[in-house]
Parts: structure tokens; sequence; C-alpha cells
């Protein structure tokens, strides 16, 4: 999977998350600028705990900061932290940044 790729599979999968989001009256336009602030300050501390070259601007920050909230939640769930249905608190997300980040490092180590 190229770069590219993988942005358009992480847009795609945020943008259904949001659609859902919207049509089951979880996320007012409030709240989406408020996960889009979120994100991007949880994106931008991810990629300043992990050094290196990572991916994108700050659409791409943003992006990383809410796709690392689902994988923190998801984890926190798994390991009890979280019940099901309560999302990860800000500490989890930034670690499910931090793994995301790590995952793209280790996929595109490979092919570089």
């Amino acid at each position: 999977m190229h770069h590219h790729e993988l942005k358009v599979v992480i847009c795609r999968a945020v943008s259904f998350y949001i659609r859902l989001a919207v049509n089951r009256r979880f996320l007012t336009h409030m709240n989406l600028i408020g996960a889009i602030i979120i994100g991007l300050i949880v994106g931008a501390i991810a990629k300043f705990l992990t050094p290196g070259k990572d991916p994108g601007g700050c659409i791409i920050t943003i992006l990383l900061g809410l796709a690392g909230s689902f994988v923190g939640t998801y984890i926190g769930q798994a390991l009890g932290l979280y019940r099901v249905g309560e999302p990860a608190g800000f500490i989890g997300s930034v670690i499910g940044a931090v793994l995301l980040l790590l995952l793209y490092r280790m996929i595109f180590a490979r092919k570089g």
C-alpha cells in the first residue's frame, strides 16, 4: 500500500464515522469542531513523541489524532479500562496515535 493509498483509506474511514455519528445524532456541529481540534492536538503530541519522518501536514495530523482515539478506545476496552460505548481519554488517544505512527513506520520501512 502506497502512502497516498493509506491517506485515502484513513480519510474514508473517518468520513464514514462522521456520517454515521451525524445520522445517529451523536455528533453536533460543535462536537465535530471540538473533535477536530482535539484530533489536531492529539496528532501533534503523537508526532512529537515519536520523532522521525511521518506523513502529512495539518489534515493528516487531525486524522491521526481521530484515528488514535478509535485505537485507544478499542485497546482500552480490551484491557478493561473503558466500558463499551465509553470513548478513550486524552492519554489513551495519544497512545493510540503513537501506535498508529509506529505501525505506519513498520509498514513503510520495509518498502523504503
